[in-house]
């Protein structure tokens, strides 16, 4: 999926820049709780990393009953920025995020289905937020990942997939966007596409989908010169002119935006106290 994608583009220019190889391993399970776990086991060193989106980190023990909670972790970074977008296919028989919504009042109550790459996605709170707001209701469907979630849109399984953008990459030539979840489209290649809110005369939260890097807590007290080292490294990988070079050859450009662990760790509060606000709206 997005996730390992992401990591996958950096991890050479981090390699190099750090002077040692990542061993990466996917560990599945119970939304990432069984890989988190597997983290929190280790020693509070740097050298057991972790990836996460905020949402789906938050949503662990908001929704999912985790052993663990926000205080369990140091953030050390968040290195994108992944607006919330509705993709449907380019033959679906509605062209226009309105025309969407039509279609949807038209249908039996229930049968007009919408994807997440996980049922804890930062754009489950977008498809929670517009059933509220427009009365509508959805057979909202949460995969086991992003890459199951784009085929369903793709094959027609369902009848829209809400993800976010960059990280749906490799279905722009199958689908179109109908809207993103942003206060304003400064996107290049969305010029065109409207913001939710504008679109259908609501008011939807921003979705602003970004991947963190977590190690257990006390990392950063413990080695501060050490969280230096590898946060620098990252870093220079993310912003030298190579990666970002490729990252606009593949139609990425605007997608890395680095932000510090303090930066992260409160942008992590704030959203944990959203999130908590929309409980409700997680669990209907």
């Amino acid at each position: 999926g997005g996730m390992e994608t992401a990591v996958r583009q950096f991890q050479p220019y981090a390699e190099a820049n750090l002077g040692v190889n990542f061993a990466i391993e996917a560990v599945e399970g119970a939304s990432g709780v069984i890989g988190l776990n597997k983290l929190l086991s280790m020693p509070a060193d740097g050298y057991a990393i972790s990836i996460k989106s905020e949402a789906s980190l938050i949503c662990n023990w908001l929704l999912n009953d985790a052993n663990f909670g926000l205080n369990d972790f140091d953030y050390l970074c968040s290195f994108t920025t992944d607006p919330g977008a509705i993709f449907v296919r380019k033959d679906a028989p509605y062209q226009t995020l309105e025309e969407f919504v039509e279609y949807t009042r038209s249908q039996p109550e229930g049968t007009v289905t919408v994807a997440l790459s996980t049922a804890t996605d930062m754009c489950a709170l977008l498809a929670a937020q517009m059933e509220k707001e427009l009365g509508v209701d959805w057979n909202v469907v949460g995969y086991t990942g992003g890459s199951k979630a784009r085929l369903a849109v793709i094959n027609g399984e369902v009848d829209a997939l809400f993800c976010n953008y960059f990280g749906c990459a490799s279905i722009w030539d199958d689908c179109m966007v109908l809207g993103i979840a942003k206060n304003e489209n400064t996107i290049e290649n969305l010029e065109g596409v409207p913001t939710v809110n504008d679109a259908l005369g609501i008011k939807v939260d921003e979705i602003d989908v970004r991947y963190i890097l977590v190690a257990p807590k006390g990392f950063i007290e413990a080695y501060p010169e050490r969280y230096e080292t590898l946060f620098n490294a990252l870093n220079s990988a993310w912003q030298s002119e190579e990666f970002l070079q490729m990252m606009d050859d593949n139609g990425m450009h605007g997608y890395i935006e680095v932000q510090d662990g303090e930066t992260t760790s409160a942008e992590m509060a704030m959203y944990n106290d959203l999130l908590t606000q929309y409980k409700d709206l997680f669990e209907n």
